[in-house]
C-alpha cells in the first residue's frame, strides 16, 4: 500500500486531469457525455475533500479505488467517452485538440488502470 504522500501526490494529478477533461467536455460535449461531466465534477469535489483532509493512507486508498470505479464507468462500450472527439472543421486543429484529449485520458487511463 502507499503511504499517503504518494497517494496525495496521485490524488492531486488525477483532480488536475479531472478538471482539465471537465473543462474540454462542457466546451466540447453535447448531451451524450453529461453523464461523464456529472460523475468528473462529483470525482473533483471528492478529491478536494480528501486533499484538504488530513485522511490516512487506506482512507485515500479506498478513494482512489471509488475514483477508478467511477472513470472505468465513463467508458462504455458504445457512447459516452468512449465515442468522444472533438470537431474542427480545419484538420490541424482537429489533431491538436484532440491530442490534446488523448494525452489526458492517455494519463488518465496508466494512473487509474494501474
Amino acid at each position: 500500500m502507499k503511504d499517503f504522500r504518494e497517494n496525495k501526490i496521485i490524488i492531486n494529478r488525477v483532480k488536475e486531469l479531472f478538471q482539465q477533461l471537465l473543462l474540454i467536455l462542457e466546451n466540447e460535449g453535447d448531451y451524450e457525455v453529461n453523464y461523464a461531466k456529472n460523475e468528473l465534477a462529483q470525482n473533483i469535489r471528492v478529491l478536494e475533500g480528501v486533499l484538504s483532509n488530513n485522511v490516512d493512507a487506506a482512507e485515500a486508498q479506498e478513494v482512489l479505488g471509488q475514483i477508478k470505479t467511477s472513470y472505468k464507468s465513463m467508458y462504455p462500450p458504445r457512447g459516452g467517452l468512449s465515442d468522444f472527439f472533438v470537431w474542427r472543421e480545419d484538420y490541424e486543429e482537429r489533431l491538436k485538440a484532440n491530442k490534446q484529449l488523448d494525452d489526458i485520458q492517455s494519463e488518465l487511463r496508466d494512473i487509474l488502470t494501474n
